[in-house]
């Protein structure tokens, strides 16, 4: 196997959509995968998806899926969500 680390000497990270625009793909993937699970015509709006998601409360997104959206299996549903963005985004 590759060791990566030590195969280059610097690595950049872009954790907030700086140099890469993925927060699309991020959005469209979450949208994709709640349409999947709570309902095909489910929607919200970027502003919306960005006012929950993008909080600093680590347990947002949790309370937003449990609480407002009935959804149970969380880790379920951050896997497929993961899946999708993976699709989308390659």
């Amino acid at each position: 196997m590759k060791d990566i680390i030590n195969d280059y000497d610097l690595f950049i990270f872009d954790l907030d959509d700086t140099l890469a625009k993925t927060e699309k793909y991020h959005y469209q993937a979450w949208l994709n995968t709640l349409r999947n699970n709570v309902d095909t015509n489910f929607f919200f709006d970027y502003n919306t998806f960005c006012s929950i998601f993008h909080s600093n409360k680590e347990d947002n997104i949790k309370n937003y899926l449990r609480n407002d959206l009935h959804i149970e299996n969380i880790e379920n549903i951050r896997n497929e969500k993961t899946k999708n963005y993976l699709r989308l985004s390659l």
